[in-house]
């Protein structure tokens, strides 16, 4: 465990300004005297000399002290005068760094104008003058900066000689790092809460042997377990000694406390006195030491604990193995087991997959703080009300083992609950806690701490975007002390927030990768070492704003009310700006003041509905680099930011005139051909510094070959995915212009991801046929609309190719093998190709008549027409077709325009005509997903196209008219199968062995009207489906027997649907059946114990749960009537629904009186309900949310309960719109004490 620092100790002001006395400094002092030119005058150089050994001075005794020497520093009489001396440092960095960013500026203007000659063409000689003025001004000013950085560097030295004297209380302080940190053991002392699981899987991995058999394989292996300090790490690797120790699993049990100073014979010398229970002998040499432990441990089985391990890349590969050179000749199964905060140093050690640590939940943090408070003391009645309190005490605690440890040592000092009350509404019960995270702070590298105390900014609970933190970070110049000087900002960026997730400051959250938070202990201490320089207004905040601040965050609807205080900010280079407002508008006036006044601004990140429109005072913003506005002027079709040249990162929600000019760009996503001056290709010719991908729209606007060959793709090393555009009214005219542009954009050669689309050249360009090396390492492809391309030449060259989408080339009329790394193919709308063989054509020959006259009558009579079914989606395939081979029949396009069987039958016409028929379909053996749609393809090809796809887990077959029957075979041969979907098969008749698949666990059956669908005797025991979705075919109402695993069943569309049966789904949670006209009851939804969510809607003869006595303990219910839902009240176990959804309902007064019976709703939705007004619902009192969309005949709201906090209204008629706007109206009075109001025309 590490030894609390409480506050009074620590002064977080001081001590986090450790990173300006690191490198960084010096390595801006350098950049500034650069900047003021090649030969600056002699008593210049003197002076960076002076000023850089000083720095050094400062960082090799001051820093040190700082870091170490916290508690001495902040006892020393002479500690105001330091801490005000930081902050002048502080401050007087930060003006020699904007200054040194207005010279960068001016830099950047030149090379505009050298770029751009038309620009300093229409400069005046005076012009020029100013201009010229101006760059001396701002030397200068860049000399006073650095005489005041000076002057505050000479002050403390001043300092560092008082902090030096013999009776200060720093010189004289002898603690080191590792002498704060309290010494480890293996007993974990008192009862362990809430860690029995993890301490039985981690045992369960210490028993794994290592194979005998593998004679190269170490004797023992590493496990680790990794997370923030103070979560628990120590204390489950003590409970999981204890349990090895009793149940003797090893010869030894080794407990060795780490720490941060990481050395290998300091380690061995605690292996020994832990294992030996003995003092290490003092050996003369290292050599002499290792070759002792080795003898010692030979052939003994043992566990090694190596508790709160620190080390990063700097210790060497060499090294771990000589840490581990003495454990050689121990007995194989030996293992070692290391605690450590950060997920690096567990890798560098040799874990294979470290194990993040979980935190407890709310019921075990509340045991572990009252165990550790109460003890074994009898307190009687007390326990409820000390409890009561504990629990509040809890909350503030954010779940953190040693800050309930550390509270809980308090509260046991008087068990009686005025005390415990009095330790509730103090503040600072988190310091001690804070004190052994900082530990964790002060060893990650200078200028990640920059970027973790900038995270402070953000709310609690905050969930950070990857790309959005990386910009902002780039954007405040965090990236630019690195020593990577060769990689792009972005990817030192990324490897911070790598770092930061190694470390414990950053969680990934578990929906989305590209997502992080931070610990509620850890954003606490964010807040701590930022403190003065980051300032956040929330709801409800009246706080006086620091006049230090440098970065803001706030709420959109506060800003007015802060804008003049905001303002006057002499510092700020940071706003942030959020709203709860949907339909909220800020004002080009209040931008305009913020921008002439505050012209330091770094970040302007205004994220709110719109702005009114985007000032000409932004150009004032010379340091500007990161800019997010979003003007809602719909005839300001573009904006011209061409004056800030610093700008990286720009989101503004329209076309940027000559973008050319902002040559610091970083996140291009896409750019817009235009025909108007400043939208030409050629604007992106000097954009160098682009990273990720760029889409480029618009090509059929370029004239001629020449513009493509300026941008100069090719040389934008950073630059890793790409998409071309065309964009032509007339989609089947050929154009050779096509071929030559293409040409002239050809990529980088790191290029990762390409997609053309549009394209009307006949071929692929040079840099794909003839030298591929441009694209060698080219993963994902896409071609889209490409109605000139007639073969994928040399594509099976692309030997990392894993991806590929071939969509629309109608002309295509080649087929070759796949590159053998193909693990995804999308094929669609390949109107040339035909994979059939004659025998398959001979089957549809047959049964076509009869079939298309069944697929009429059944869609006919569907109430809901799915997309492959309908007339106008078979007549736009006809007439692609009739399109393509230039043969368009006015005549018969009129006849089968509104005849469903005729258009059918001309369509199977037309692929019969085909004349590049092939009879086999090469396929990659690495595919995992398959997807055809629109293709023509027979059943005896795809069998045979399938076969051997062991790896293929997702197979989607959409529109093949040319398929009648997938045999148990083909998926028998598909063992990996996972999920199937088959969809607007029109002619499919048949589909084996779905039931009894031993993999299959989704199933998707839409518009397959000639399809009938049963489950054979064999399903009850082999089918594991999770999944199935059955629209518009003709299921039989028993096909669901026996599919037990089966969590998700929906159903629309089915007509032969009458009686339901659903008493074998067990497992099922959720189910949803729509517009089965036939549909009468659901037989057996008793016995649907875990059932959540029920939504019966358009069943028009729908009329009971057929035997139910108890519905189970639903959370959500879609239904169109509520006499239904008055049913289902009548029966028991009604209290746990949450969601109510009335879908389509016109209910009368009788049936709205049902409501009364939901006491437990929490949100309600009326959806395109036909009501004028809607049911009261005042008796609803957990009611939280309310949603109204799509309801035109609404006029009026009811009264609301006062639990509403939000309520939606979208999609309705106008005047009941406008009317919940209208502050005079009685439907806005009705929800205007509602906290967040999304109102939608």
């Amino acid at each position: 465990m590490v030894e609390t620092m409480t506050t009074s100790a620590v002064s977080w002001g001081l001590s986090a300004a450790g990173w300006l006395l690191s490198p960084i400094l010096t390595k801006f002092v350098n950049k500034c005297y650069d900047a003021l030119g090649i030969d600056p005058p002699p008593h210049l150089l003197c002076r960076k000399q002076a000023l850089l050994d000083k720095l050094e001075n400062l960082q090799t005794f001051l820093l040190p002290q700082l870091l170490i020497l916290t508690e001495a520093v902040q006892q020393s009489p002479h500690r105001p005068l330091l801490k005000q001396l930081l902050q002048k440092l502080r401050y007087a960095f930060y003006e020699a760094e904007h200054v040194l960013g207005l010279i960068e500026y001016n830099r950047l203007e030149k090379e505009v104008s050298s770029i751009f000659p038309s620009i300093s063409k229409s400069k005046c000689s005076f012009k020029k003058l100013k201009s010229k003025l101006k760059c001396e001004s701002t030397k200068k000013d860049l000399i006073k900066s650095l005489e005041n950085l000076e002057k505050t560097v000479n002050e403390a030295m001043k300092i560092v000689g008082l902090l030096n004297q013999p009776n200060s209380s720093v010189h004289n302080s002898t603690d080191r790092p590792n002498e704060l940190i309290k010494e480890t053991i293996s007993n974990p002392g008192t009862e362990v809460i809430g860690r029995e699981e993890d301490r039985k899987y981690i045992v369960e991995l210490l028993q794994e042997n290592i194979p005998e058999s593998s004679s190269n394989a170490k004797c023992y292996s590493v496990i680790a377990i990794w997370g923030m300090g103070g979560s628990g790490k120590t204390t489950l690797a003590q409970y999981v000694c204890e349990y090895v120790k009793e149940a003797n699993y090893f010869d030894l049990v080794i407990w060795t406390h780490v720490s941060k100073k990481f050395s290998v014979r300091a380690i061995w010398e605690r292996i020994w006195e832990s294992a030996f229970k003995e003092s290490c002998p003092n050996f003369s040499s290292p050599e002499g030491l290792q070759s002792k432990l080795e003898e010692k441990l030979r052939g003994q089985k043992f566990l090694l604990v190596l508790d709160d391990a620190w080390c990063d890349e700097r210790i060497s590969v060499q090294e771990v193995e000589k840490l581990f050179a003495p454990l050689s000749a121990s007995k194989r199964g030996s293992k070692v087991l290391v605690t450590t905060r950060m997920e690096e140093t567990a890798k560098i050690l040799g874990a294979m997959n470290p194990i993040p640590l979980r935190e407890l939940d709310e019921v075990q943090f509340l045991s572990l703080l009252m165990c550790n408070a109460l003890g074994d003391e009898k307190i009687g009645d007390m326990e409820e009300k000390l409890t009561s309190i504990g629990k509040k005490i809890a909350a503030k605690l954010c779940r953190s083992p040693l800050a309930a440890k550390t509270v809980a040592r308090q509260l046991h000092r008087r068990l009686d609950p005025d005390f415990w009350s009095s330790m509730l509404n103090r503040s600072g019960l988190l310091n001690d806690t804070m004190g052994a995270l900082y530990l964790s702070y002060q060893y990650l590298p200078p200028a990640l701490q920059r970027c973790f105390a900038f995270c402070s900014l953000f709310p609690k609970g905050h969930y950070f975007d990857h790309d959005h933190l990386v910009n902002l970070w780039i954007a405040e110049g965090f990236t630019e002390a690195d020593e990577n000087i060769n990689k792009h900002p972005k990817q030192i960026a990324n490897w911070y927030i790598l770092e930061l997730i190694s470390s414990s400051f950053f969680q990934v959250d578990k929906l989305n990768s590209n997502s992080y938070y931070m610990h509620d202990l850890m954003h606490e201490l964010a807040e701590h070492v930022s403190e003065g320089e980051c300032f956040r207004i929330e709801s409800g905040d009246e706080k006086k704003i620091p006049t230090e601040t440098r970065h803001i965050f706030v709420v959109l609807d506060m800003l007015e009310e802060y804008m003049d205080k905001i303002c006057n900010l002499n510092y700020l280079c940071t706003i942030i700006v959020r709203t709860s407002l949907s339909n909220f508008c800020l004002k080009k006036v209040e931008l305009d003041a913020l921008f002439m006044k505050c012209r330091k601004l770094h970040v302007v990140d205004i994220q709110c509905y719109v702005v009114e429109r985007v000032p000409k005072s932004v150009m004032h913003l010379r340091n500007l680099r990161y800019l997010n506005l979003v003007t809602k002027l719909l005839d300001e079709t573009h904006i011209s930011l061409n004056k800030l040249y610093r700008l990286c990162v720009i989101y503004t929600g329209r076309q940027i005139s000559n973008v050319g000019s902002l040559i610091s760009l970083h996140n291009l996503k896409e750019f817009r051909i235009g025909a108007a001056s400043g939208f030409e290709l050629k604007q992106l010719e000097h954009l160098m510094n682009l990273f990720g991908s760029l889409s480029i729209y618009g090509l059929h606007n370029v004239k001629n070959a020449e513009e493509a060959y300026r941008t100069n793709l090719a040389g934008k090393k950073d630059l890793h995915t790409l998409l071309f555009s065309w964009d032509y009214e007339s989609k089947y005219v050929l154009r050779e212009i096509d071929v030559e542009i293409l040409e002239g954009l050809s990529p980088p050669p790191q290029i990762k991801k390409l997609a053309i689309k549009g394209y009307s050249g006949k071929r692929f360009p040079s840099w794909i046929l003839e030298n591929n090396d441009n694209i060698k390492y080219l993963k994902h492809l896409e071609l889209a609309d490409c109605v000139g391309m007639e073969a994928l030449a040399r594509i099976n060259e692309l030997y990392d190719l894993q991806y590929l989408s071939i969509s629309f080339l109608p002309r295509l009329n080649s087929w070759e093998p796949l590159p053998m790394k193909v693990t995804q193919l999308e094929l669609s709308h390949c109107l040339s190709l035909a994979f059939v063989c004659d025998r398959d054509l001979e089957v549809i020959t047959s049964i076509r008549s009869s079939i298309i006259s069944q697929i009429v009558t059944f869609m006919e009579n569907s109430l809901r027409k799915n997309v492959h079914g309908s007339i106008d989606f078979q007549f736009e395939c006809v007439l692609e077709m009739m399109k393509l081979g230039n043969h368009i029949d006015e005549e018969t396009l009129s006849t089968i325009s509104k005849d469903l069987k005729k258009c059918l039958e001309k369509r199977l016409d037309l692929i019969f005509q085909l004349t590049n028929k092939y009879s086999e379909l090469f396929l990659s053996p690495a595919l995992n997903k398959l997807s055809i749609r629109s293709c023509f393809i027979t059943d005896r090809i795809l069998a045979q196209s399938l076969q051997g796809l062991t790896s293929l887990t997702q197979l989607t077959l959409v529109d093949i008219i040319t398929i009648t029957c997938i045999s148990k075979e083909v998926l028998r041969s598909l063992n990996n199968l996972m999920v199937l979907d088959v969809t607007g098969c029109m002619l499919l008749t048949l589909i084996e062995g779905w039931d009894t698949h031993k993999t299959l666990e989704e199933l998707t059956i839409e518009c397959c009207p000639s399809l009938i669908l049963e489950t054979s005797a064999a399903a009850k025991s082999r089918s594991i489906l999770k999944k199935v979705i059955l629209g518009a075919c003709m299921p039989s109402d028993d096909m669901l027997q026996g599919l037990a695993s089966l969590e998700g069943l929906w159903i629309w569309d089915c007509p032969t649907i009458e009686n339901l049966g659903i008493y074998h789904l067990k497992s099922l949670i959720d189910l949803v059946v729509r517009h089965c006209p036939n549909l009468v009851s659901l037989r057996g939804i008793s016995g649907l114990k875990n059932l959540k969510f029920l939504d019966v809607v358009g069943c028009k003869n729908f009329k009971c749960y057929s035997d139910a006595d108890k519905v189970p303990q639903l959370n959500q219910l879609y239904i169109s009537r509520l006499s239904l839902l008055e049913e289902l009240i009548s029966l028991n176990g009604f209290s746990y629904l949450v969601s109510l959804n009335l879908y389509e309902g016109q209910q009368s007064k009788e049936e709205c009186e049902v409501l009364h019976h939901l006491s437990s709703i929490e949100e309600i939705i009326f959806s395109q309900c036909k009501l004028r007004s809607l049911p009261p619902l005042q008796c609803l009192r957990s009611l939280k949310s309310v949603t109204i969309d799509r309801c035109v005949n609404l006029i009026s709201l009811p009264d609301l309960p006062p639990s509403v906090q939000t309520i939606f209204i979208r999609y309705c008629n106008e005047e009941f719109t406008k009317s919940c706007k209208d502050t005079s109206h009685q439907n806005w009075h009705k929800i205007s004490h509602i906290p967040e109001k999304n109102i939608r025309p």
